[in-house]
């Protein structure tokens, strides 16, 4: 294969994942543009910090649903951390563990971080759960 054809066929797949990924964000948009959590079953943020890279980056949008059932091991959530830790901004970090045998006090931690969060989560502090993540451009 010619090297100009070859080109035109990284141009050709670079255009696809553009396109694909504008329209998500554009369908993403339609859904969620009048839903809150409360009433919906997905929306999605923007997610400015580090400690859950390389999974999620600065700038990366988040897809969240709302939470129904049992806790996933391993999943990620959104949560309210305590007042004593609380910016005013809630989190995503990955659940880990249980403190408990009844699995009420739970552990979280963010991807880059060393060690675990240093405060035990109760269920009513988990505000959603990420389902996806769209990449930043």
């Amino acid at each position: 294969m010619n090297k100009g054809v070859r080109q035109l066929k990284v141009y050709i797949l670079m255009l696809i994942l553009l396109v694909g990924t504008v329209s998500a964000d554009y369908f993403l948009d339609e859904i969620t543009e009048h839903n809150s959590l409360e009433n919906s079953w997905m929306q999605k943020i923007k997610y400015n910090s580090h400690s859950m890279e390389p999974t999620m980056n600065g700038g990366d949008t988040a897809i969240l649903k709302e939470v129904g059932g049992a806790l996933i091991l391993g999943a990620i959530y959104v949560i309210t951390p305590p007042e004593e830790y609380n910016t005013g901004i809630d989190i995503a970090h990955r659940f880990v563990g249980c403190v408990d045998l009844d699995c009420e006090k739970l552990i979280f931690k963010g991807d880059n971080n060393l060690l675990a969060d240093q405060y035990v989560v109760t269920r009513d502090m988990i505000k959603a759960k990420v389902i996806g993540v769209i990449y930043r451009r």
